[in-house]
């Protein structure tokens, strides 16, 4: 049992590895209003932005390099981002998608509607 073990175990700790890039966030682009009067927010904060004058906002794209061994998946990708503007009750970005998405993965997200405080 022993003799049939070794090579097994060395051709585990000696088979190719791979350093892939992982999407931990795409690139995701929106727009927020407010809810009663359906009208565009400007200032908001989103995450690590801010939205125009429009309403619209636009976060760039997060990756990070993970060793992995070829053939296993990537793991689920859960996206939560806050929005935040004085005199409105905070909200959250939230969503989920594959983590094995190329480099350039855009979400254009549905609106988002802030109710005042």
């Amino acid at each position: 049992m022993k003799q049939t073990l070794w090579p097994i175990l060395l051709c585990a700790v000696l088979s190719p590895g791979c350093l892939v890039s992982r999407c931990a966030r795409p690139r995701l682009s929106g727009e927020i209003r407010d809810a009663d009067t359906r009208e565009p927010l400007a200032g908001c904060r989103v995450g690590e932005a801010f939205t125009d004058d429009q309403g619209r906002y636009a976060l760039s794209e997060r990756r990070y390099c993970e060793w992995t061994w070829p053939g296993l998946e990537a793991p689920l990708l859960l996206v939560r981002e806050a929005v935040a503007k004085a005199g409105y009750r905070t909200t959250w970005i939230e969503a989920e998608g594959g983590g094995g998405a190329a480099e350039g993965a855009h979400w254009e997200l549905e609106p988002i509607y802030l109710r005042r405080e």
